[in-house]
């Protein structure tokens, strides 16, 4: 008597199946890879966008400012003062958070500018020059460094 059954045996349908399971491995890797550089390439974009708002609100307060001293309270901090002496903006590093404030009030309550957490903040005042220096540090411990210029009005 023939026998006409068609179909796979075991053997086959295993091997198959682990051919199979490879290659969704290996797409499953392909896919939890780039999400990672996702990650990345998103947060020091991130990163880029606070250090570029910082460096123009300071340009912009720089213009209106006739002086610069260091902020009384904090270190790596600076207070830009009008003609008159009066504050115009107060720029620290809050130690607790490592986040960088910009302050135009006197009540010293101040506003959030960079979601970025702060690894330093460093300010040098030459005549009317003011250069900041400031790196960021995202979750994946890179760092990004930043310097700015702004000159302040005459």
């Amino acid at each position: 008597m023939r026998n006409n059954q068609s179909g796979f045996t075991l053997l086959e349908v295993l091997v198959v199946s682990l051919i199979g399971l490879g290659i969704l491995l290996g797409f499953t890797q392909l896919y939890l890879s780039g999400q990672g550089t996702y990650l990345q390439s998103t947060t020091q974009l991130q990163m880029q966008r606070d250090a570029t708002l910082i460096g123009d609100q300071l340009g912009i307060d720089a213009q209106k400012a006739t002086s610069a001293v260091p902020a009384a309270g904090a270190s790596g901090s600076l207070e830009l003062r009008d003609a008159g002496g009066a504050t115009i903006a107060r720029y620290f590093q809050s130690g607790s958070a490592n986040t960088f404030y910009r302050d135009t009030l006197s009540s010293g309550a101040g506003s959030e500018l960079a979601l970025s957490p702060i690894d330093s903040l460093s300010f040098t005042v030459t005549g009317k020059d003011v250069q900041m220096g400031l790196i960021l540090k995202d979750r994946f411990n890179q760092k990004l460094r930043v310097y700015y210029n702004a000159v302040m009005r005459n």
